[in-house]
C-alpha cells in the first residue's frame, strides 16, 4: 500500500526516477477509514479476461458470476500465454487489502466479476458483457479498460445507437449501469 500512489501520495519513494506530489491522489484515506469500500458493489471487469484465483482478489470474486467467452465457462482466467490486463484492473478496482498480501483496490470490499471479451469481441459477446447475460445483469459498474485492442466495428446507425443507449439505460434495475 505504502507504493499505491495513486490511492495515498505522501510525496514518498514511489518506486519511479521522479517522486510523486503529495497531496496528488484519489483522497481514499477517509472514506476508507470510515469504512466505504464499496460493500455491495458489483464491478464487471470487460477486458482480456481475470485471474479469479489470484490471491489478492479471490475473496472478492462472486462465483459463477463470470463468462468466459473462448470456452462458454464461468472461468475467465487467461490462458498462461495470454496477457493479463485484466486482472491487473481487477487489482486496482478491488483488491481485498488489509491482509498482509501486498496491495489494496480502490474499492476492496466490491465483488468482482470478470469477462473475457478482448479475444472473442463480436456484437453479441460486447451486450452480454455489458448487462444482457444474467451473470453482468446484477453488475453496478462495467469496467472496459482495454484501450486499442478493441475491434472496428464500422459504421453504427442511429437506431443502432439509440437502442444501444435504451439497453445501457435499463441495467442496473433500469438505473443504468456505471460504464467507465
Amino acid at each position: 500500500f505504502p507504493y499505491q500512489w495513486h490511492l495515498a501520495n505522501s510525496g514518498r519513494d514511489a518506486l519511479t526516477s521522479t517522486r510523486p506530489v503529495a497531496g496528488i491522489d484519489l483522497n481514499l484515506d477517509g472514506l476508507h477509514a470510515a469504512g466505504v469500500r464499496g460493500t455491495g458493489v458489483r464491478v464487471a471487469v470487460v477486458d482480456s479476461g481475470l485471474d479469479i484465483r489470484h490471491e489478492d482478489l479471490q475473496a472478492n470474486v462472486v462465483a459463477g458470476a463470470s463468462l468466459n467467452f473462448q470456452n462458454n465457462s464461468s472461468d475467465p482466467t487467461p490462458s498462461e500465454s495470454d496477457p493479463d490486463h485484466g486482472t491487473a484492473v481487477a487489482g486496482i478496482v478491488a483488491a481485498r487489502g488489509w491482509n498482509s498480501l501486498g496491495g489494496r483496490g480502490v474499492a476492496p470490499g466490491a465483488r468482482l466479476q470478470g469477462f473475457n471479451y478482448i479475444k472473442a469481441q463480436n456484437g453479441t459477446n460486447m451486450v452480454l458483457a455489458l448487462g444482457m447475460s444474467p451473470q453482468a445483469a446484477a453488475a453496478h459498474v462495467f469496467n472496459l479498460s482495454y484501450g486499442s485492442e478493441t475491434l472496428d466495428a464500422g459504421p453504427i446507425s442511429l437506431d443502432e445507437i439509440e437502442a444501444f443507449d435504451q439497453f445501457l439505460a435499463s441495467s442496473r434495475g433500469n438505473l443504468g449501469g456505471i460504464y467507465v
